[in-house]
């Protein structure tokens, strides 16, 4: 926003600010071995959640060259969560479509 009301100054401080938080962020959270983020970034596995994976991929926080990586454990996570002992549920309510293709 800085930079489109011609307030360079701001933009570059702003540029550097989101490059500083970027990189802390990755610091704690992300471990490189395994390519995800947990609770305890490079020193272990736990609590790597969807939640951490998604929130890093939509804002931009993936190291470069480290999204499919990141992507992939997503995709794990969620094929790996059987809330109802493995019996896989729709998310989705029946619509009308639905209805009219089961006929």
């Amino acid at each position: 926003m800085a930079a489109l009301l011609g307030r360079k100054s701001d933009a570059a401080e702003y540029r550097s600010l989101a490059a500083a938080i970027k990189s802390a962020f990755n610091d704690a959270f992300y471990n490189p071995a395994l390519g995800r983020y947990t609770s305890e970034g490079p020193l272990g596995s736990t609590g790597a959640t969807q939640a951490a994976q998604a929130l890093a991929l939509d804002e931009g926080l993936v190291p470069s060259g480290e999204r499919e990586r990141v992507l992939d454990t997503l995709v794990e996570l969620i094929n790996g969560f059987q809330p109802f002992g493995g019996v896989r549920t729709s998310a989705v309510a029946p619509s009308a479509w639905h209805r009219s293709c089961a006929r």
